[in-house]
């Protein structure tokens, strides 16, 4: 199934997808495996990857319990997948699309990788 293909010429071919969700959050799923999961899906759920054109799928995130001001985001990674446009991606589609004002990301303690990117990105600890 195709996707909505968002394409953006940044040194190399970058695409947004916006509407492969499924395969998004399976690929996350599989990556956060006995780590951060399960988040629970049994509500309202929406994923966005990112796909290079020599690699295929390298980053996804998954946004889960919406509440009016309120949504979480699973994410995941391979190699350098974070470049600036993911990123403004990442914080539009909460703050413009779903119109919420708060953002939570989790870590587990153990993951220092993640809970250093977060604090890079802007996430406090609550």
């Amino acid at each position: 199934m195709a996707g909505e293909r968002h394409p953006f010429q940044t040194g190399r071919a970058q695409v947004i997808l916006l509407d492969e969700k499924h395969r998004v959050r399976a690929w996350v799923e599989r990556r956060l495996e006995g780590r951060q999961w399960p988040i629970p899906f049994d509500r309202w759920w929406d994923a966005i990857g990112f796909e290079n054109k020599r690699e295929g799928l390298v980053g996804g995130l998954v946004y889960y319990e919406l509440s009016e001001h309120h949504v979480k985001i699973a994410a995941a990674g391979i190699g350098s997948w974070l470049t600036p446009l993911r990123v403004k991606v990442i914080f539009l589609y909460p703050f413009y699309g779903l119109k919420v004002d708060h953002l939570a990301a989790e870590a587990l303690r153990s993951n220092r990788k993640s809970r250093r990117l977060c604090r890079r990105l802007g996430f406090k600890q609550e």
